[in-house]
């Protein structure tokens, strides 16, 4: 019964007293809920759409394709952690999973199903693990236009989903791998600054595009979604190619859309299904892709397939090292431990290396 939760992000509604169609629910649910619990849960609409088992098998058959298999696994935002519950036997058998979960009745459900885990219910941006300390970084990053304070991990205040994917690259090993279901806009925004980011920690080996409304069995959102597949880079080891820093207008059906080169014709970036422009979550004259006729499913099994080789034995089974961050660096001035500083809520923090 529980691995059937999906979270309150199919339910924004419920937080909003205005809504007399589900008064009754919501009454129901305020009187198990504290201030703080019913705060968390609400917040958690804006990005708490989990994962359809069918992505997150296909997003593992990529990551054990580059040759991983087992080892320190770090689920950033793990919601009821679907991504463990899919792993395969032999990698959640011999391996040690850490996941961060905000939302306290999805993190108690997570631990609750999957009580080998250590499932941390504070927000990843607080997460003061060592650089470094992870074999493999997997997950559904949430998604907005928001950003968290992250001094360490987040000095360009990043969008929260290139927050998730920068961190996570930064806390795997060199040669380590981080596969992640990220915003379109990860890739399709105008702005390449992000991802000059993400390409300074670590090479692209895959990008696959999901069609809308993929999610929307499992998660509700009928949002245009990637997977993308890293390889964490040495300081010793030359970048590869950066074809996927810029976006470009290109043809589709009833229009032009904007979107990242690599999944320009004849390019890299695998596509699972049709590619227009029409009337999105945002507006008009969106980029969506719609679903092949007979399914996404299928086809995003043969993408896998098709891109296995690509990444085949990428991943560099040598041990973490683990790295302390170098200070952050706030307005020109380099923290040091112990100084005080204040964060964009207006609380005084202290700034310590070790969390």
């Amino acid at each position: 019964m529980l691995s059937g939760w999906t979270g309150w992000g199919a339910a924004p509604r419920l937080f909003e007293p205005g809504d007399d169609t589900l008064t009754a629910a919501r009454e129901r649910l305020d009187a198990s809920f504290d201030d703080r619990a019913w705060a968390a849960a609400a917040h958690s609409t804006l990005n708490a759409h989990f994962t359809d088992p069918d992505i997150t098998t296909a997003v593992w058959d990529l990551v054990t394709a580059t040759g991983f298999e087992s080892g320190r696994i770090l689920e950033p935002g793990c919601g009821s952690g679907n991504f463990i519950g899919t792993a395969p036997p032999s990698v959640r058998e011999g391996s040690e999973f850490v996941g961060i979960e905000l939302e306290p009745v999805t993190a108690a459900v997570a631990q609750a199903l999957y009580p080998m885990a250590d499932i941390r219910p504070v927000g990843f941006e607080t997460v003061r693990d060592v650089d470094g300390s992870y074999d493999l970084a997997i997950g559904n990053v949430p998604f907005g236009k928001y950003s968290v304070f992250d001094p360490l991990h987040n000095p360009d205040r990043l969008s929260i989903h290139n927050h998730f994917l920068a961190k996570s690259l930064a806390l795997t090993k060199p040669g380590g791998i981080v596969a992640a279901i990220t915003s379109r806009y990860t890739l399709d925004a105008r702005n390449p600054a992000p991802r000059r980011v993400l390409h300074s920690h670590g090479d692209l080996l895959a990008a696959i595009r999901l069609p809308s409304g993929a999610h929307q069995r499992v998660a509700g959102t009928a949002a245009v979604t990637d997977i993308l597949v890293f390889r964490r880079r040495g300081s010793d080891e030359t970048p590869a190619d950066f074809d996927w820093e810029t976006t470009d207008t290109v043809h589709a059906v009833d229009g032009e859309v904007r979107t990242n080169t690599i999944f320009a014709p004849h390019r890299r970036g695998v596509v699972i299904g049709t590619v227009r422009s029409g009337r999105g979550m945002y507006g008009n004259d969106e980029l969506l892709v719609d679903q092949p006729d007979a399914g996404w499913q299928p086809e995003l099994r043969s993408a896998v397939e098709q891109l296995a080789d690509t990444v085949w034995g990428t991943y560099d089974p040598t041990p973490p090292r683990p790295q302390p961050p170098p200070p952050p660096d706030i307005a020109g001035h380099t923290l040091v431990a112990g100084e005080l500083l204040i964060a964009d809520s207006g609380r005084v923090m202290e700034y310590r290396p070790d969390g």
